[in-house]
């Protein structure tokens, strides 16, 4: 910075000591190669200070009445401008990726799955720590080297998969193989693998999430295998299971629908199991069990009524099954409650929609803040008070709404917040109407965090004071 700041002055003494060649169109170079490496403030007052500079040289070499000089100066004022511009949107794009792979590494540090990130000459950039707790490699061992988990004979099939993700233009692709243990033996893996590309489009690297699913993989092969396995596995599966025929009658069921659903596996037998479905789901119930006899394999939520009258959310699978000649003889179907998980959607379906009535109801300016500073969502009120549109405000930060001496102020109060010194935060603030002029405000700030504690966003109230404090 302070090379560029030597490199002004010495122009600007130039300028004066050779009047005769104009040296004042390049007092704008320092200032734009500034907006390459610092800040929008830093920027900004280099820009301010050539151009003080190029007034005090036009008055000493008297060209303040030359027309040509003034247009030099205009010129070197709107590239000081966009240089402070783009100074401003790199050190956005750099902020907001800085918070963007901070949570995306406390995400990763806590994952039960294994996540690999390499990159496109297949060289392990990083790996999670549950590496080495699932098939037991040492992340600090393997990463750097070209470390393939996919045992050789199922490499090609993940290098197909990759291939035809990048040939389709598809940026996320899943495949199943298996993957080698660091102590020799096989392991059955879903991989789930993401394409992450530079703003050119060029593949930067490759994440993969990898899950064991050897215990799954085993499952599904012996129910392949013979229907005692299955009910074996049935039996003793927290799950409840039905084997019903093909007129959806119960031919067999696990000891799981007595603990999780109250019915006593004998009385269930020969009954029709649409009798056990809510009346407002069996025309769906049908439907599905009609897919279940042309082979297809089904999934969905109904309501299971219980002994007692009452009911309760189950998710059901619902798959063919067929003899040993291949021939469709009845339906597996398997109910798991998710009740309560269905009772919270609901609930935060319902609070999602009356924060959205609220905020839109507001007479205070409200808005969704990004923990990046972008505006995720505003209502009218917000709109009015600043004399913005609200696709204007969508593109913009909070800040830009802010004077300049309000903005650190504001980013301290947040800091508060992320750090857990509180829940929310109220001040007197400022805010820029588009006309340039300000308006008092009361500022409340809050943080919306998730059920693990992480931030997801800021809640912001923008409050008209009559006068200011």
């Amino acid at each position: 910075m302070w090379l560029l700041v030597l490199l002004l002055v010495a122009l600007f003494v130039l300028d004066v000591w050779l009047p005769e060649v104009v040296l004042l169109p390049f007092m704008y170079v320092p200032v734009v190669a500034a907006a390459t490496f610092t800040g929008p403030r830093q920027t900004g007052l280099l820009a301010v200070f050539a151009v003080a500079l190029g007034l005090v040289a036009g008055g000493i070499n008297g060209d303040l009445s030359d027309d040509d000089y003034w247009f030099r100066l205009a010129a070197m004022v709107v590239a000081a401008g966009l240089a402070v511009l783009l100074a401003h949107q790199r050190s956005s794009r750099e902020r907001r990726l800085v918070d963007g792979e901070h949570r995306l590494r406390l995400m990763l540090d806590n994952t039960a799955d294994v996540v690999l990130r390499s990159d496109q000459d297949g060289r392990l950039l990083w790996a999670s720590p549950s590496l080495a707790t699932v098939f037991g490699w040492d992340p600090d061992h393997v990463v750097g080297t070209e470390f393939v988990l996919t045992l050789p004979t199922d490499r090609a099939a993940a290098r197909n998969a990759l291939t035809d993700a990048i040939g389709t233009g598809t940026a996320i692709y899943s495949h199943r193989s298996r993957a080698l243990r660091a102590d020799g033996s096989p392991a059955w893996v879903d991989t789930r693998s993401t394409i992450v590309r530079t703003p050119a489009g060029s593949i930067e690297s490759v994440v993969s999430s990898v899950r064991d699913v050897t215990a799954q993989v085993e499952a599904e092969q012996q129910l392949a295998t013979s229907e005692l396995q299955y009910r074996l596995l049935a039996e003793n599966s927290t799950d409840a299971v039905f084997l019903t025929d093909t007129h959806g009658r119960i031919q067999w069921a696990s000891p799981a629908v007595l603990t999780e659903f109250g019915y006593a596996p004998a009385e269930l037998v020969g009954r029709d199991r649409i009798d056990l479905v809510q009346f407002e789901d069996r025309r769906s119930v049908t439907h599905h069990q009609w897919l279940a006899s042309h082979g297809e394999h089904v999934r969905s939520e109904e309501r299971l009524l219980l002994p007692s009258g009452a009911h309760r959310w189950v998710s059901v699978a619902l798959r063919p099954f067929v003899d040993q000649a291949g021939d469709i003889v009845g339906h597996v179907t398997t109910l798991r409650d998710i009740h309560e998980d269905v009772l919270l959607r609901e609930a935060l379906a319902r609070s999602e929609r009356t924060f959205r009535l609220a905020m839109n109801g507001a007479a205070q300016g409200m808005a969704v803040v990004g923990l990046h500073d972008r505006l995720l969502q505003v209502n009218d009120a917000l709109a009015d008070l600043v004399a913005r549109d609200k696709a204007w405000l969508a593109q913009h930060d909070e800040e830009d709404l802010l004077p300049e001496d309000e903005v650190e102020p504001t980013r301290q109060v947040r800091d508060r917040l992320l750090t857990g010194h509180a829940d929310h935060e109220t001040r007197t603030s400022r805010l820029i109407t588009s006309d340039g002029s300000t308006v008092w405000i009361t500022h409340g700030l809050g943080l919306l965090r998730d059920e693990d504690g992480l931030p997801l966003f800021f809640v912001c109230q923008y409050t008209p004071r009559q006068t200011a404090r």
